[in-house]
């Protein structure tokens, strides 16, 4: 079983930085929320390298 990593994204809204697994990347139309002020974005789109 392959360990589950944390892919960073930063919102574009709030700046706020946060994360979600690495399972996310596998899908190419992965969106992901904002935890602070629930915004949502495609993870290609507001991930961070």
């Amino acid at each position: 079983m392959e360990p589950v990593r944390e892919i960073w994204f930063k919102c574009e809204k709030c700046g706020g930085e946060a994360y979600c697994e690495s399972n996310f990347e596998r899908r190419p139309d992965a969106e992901v929320m904002c935890p602070f002020c629930l915004s949502r974005y495609k993870l290609t789109d507001v991930r961070l390298d």
